[in-house]
């Protein structure tokens, strides 16, 4: 189905639901958010469903959600999915996603293998944002202040402030079209990255008590116990740079943060530098993600989690 095409369908669709993947990053919100608000221009009824509440650090430009209790399909038109690399990243709404015959995957994960009726999948763009951003163009749906700021907060995030190797002209382009739509780079940045609380700094002092070197110091490995999240009560957005952290060290190329989660499995974050595919790495893990910027999931203990991951690194080095 074309793009314009399905702006056709929606256009006669009444209600929509918009999902996006289970600790929702700036990208993921910023796209679900400018979304949202672009379909509500045309008049649809349009709910936004979390599994959680979003975190303080994203709630300054996120359309208002609902949380994800019992999905009732039969009363949407068309469901969506952005930024979601794979139906089980969608947690407790992937059944009614799956069994829904209207579904619509808008992504920019290459390991997306196309898992609703309707794909727009784009390996080679920067963020689900951009990609947003040119479907909105293509609908020709007015890109509001609130929807540039949204988008901006994509771009930037899933790009590292415009460092990763993703980045595009393209992504400068988008970007410096968002901020003539009224989007405030300066008020972004002050709330993403100059803003902290107490609870990150705690947070990156015991990653680093646990840090661990491999291959020849070219892995560096952190860690974060339940126990110890759960005493400075730190959300997922204040540890979203903690791989990045680690793999900004001089002379590593990849570094890996593991959280233990409540069900006892690790959350593995993996950021290279230059060299090591870490999106090959988490698919071998049944993850995914992007060539500098990955990650999977192990029901592993910690030691064969990371006894694992060496290995798996010291094979691409």
């Amino acid at each position: 189905m074309s793009e314009r095409n399905l702006r056709n369908e929606l256009e006669r669709s009444c209600r929509i639901a918009v999902l996006t993947h289970v600790h929702p990053d700036g990208d993921a919100l910023g796209s679900a958010t400018a979304l949202v608000l672009g379909l509500r221009s045309l008049g649809k009824e349009v709910s936004f469903f979390t599994e959680r509440p979003v975190e303080e650090t994203y709630r300054f430009f996120t359309a208002e959600s609902q949380l994800i209790e019992t999905m009732l399909p039969d009363i949407y038109d068309w469901m969506i999915a952005l930024d979601c690399g794979a139906p089980d990243r969608l947690g407790a709404a992937e059944s009614a996603f799956l069994a829904h015959p209207h579904t619509l995957v808008v992504d920019h994960h290459h390991t997306n293998t196309g898992y609703a009726h309707t794909n727009i999948i784009d390996g080679d763009s920067a963020s689900t944002a951009e990609m947003v951003f040119d479907l909105l163009n293509e609908w020709q749906i007015p890109i509001t202040p609130e929807m540039a700021t949204a988008l901006y907060v994509g771009v930037v995030t899933d790009t590292g402030r415009f460092a990763y190797s993703a980045t595009t002209e393209k992504t400068h382009q988008v970007a410096g079209a968002l901020l003539r739509l009224g989007a405030d780079s300066n008020e972004i940045h002050h709330r993403l990255y100059e803003v902290t609380t107490l609870a990150s700094l705690q947070a990156k002092a015991e990653v680093i008590k646990t840090l661990r070197f491999f291959c020849n110091d070219r892995l560096a490995v952190g860690f974060l116990p339940r126990s110890v999240a759960q005493t400075i009560d730190v959300g997922d957005a204040e540890l979203d740079g903690m791989s990045n952290m680690l793999r900004n060290l001089q002379g590593v190329e990849v570094g890996a943060f593991l959280r233990e989660r409540e069900d006892g499995a690790y959350k593995v974050s993996l950021r290279s530098e230059r060299i090591v595919d870490v999106s090959a790495i988490a698919a071998s893990f049944m993850g995914g993600g992007h060539a500098r910027a990955a990650g999977y999931t192990s029901n592993a203990t910690l030691e064969e989690t990371i006894e694992a991951l060496q290995k798996a690194v010291a094979s691409t080095l």
